[in-house]
């Protein structure tokens, strides 16, 4: 993961993004955080694994969570209350 997109900058351009766009909708949130950050691809999504879940890979998961779990289905699970929450956290612990 590009140091880039684990820095502060980042996580507070995704909790502006999560106050904007309906919380119910992960692709809407990640193609707005992609557009505010310039972040694409796998840097994007292991960074909001990295803060949504803990986990950047998934050593010991099955062969379908090899990468960790899947994001759409942890938004699905946490709600918009504890998203929040975790980047938020993210945000706090970064240099």
């Amino acid at each position: 993961m590009s140091r880039r997109h684990s820095e502060k900058g980042f996580f507070q351009q995704a909790i502006l993004c999560l106050e904007k766009i309906d919380e119910n909708d992960f692709k809407e949130f990640t193609d707005a955080v992609s557009a505010a950050t310039g972040c694409k691809g796998k840097p994007l999504f292991m960074s909001l694994r990295a803060a949504l879940s803990g986990e950047v890979h998934g050593e010991g998961w099955t062969s379908e969570w090899k990468r960790g779990p899947q994001l759409a289905a942890l938004w699905d699970f946490l709600g918009a209350k504890r998203i929040m929450r975790r980047l938020v956290l993210a945000e706090s612990n970064c240099d």
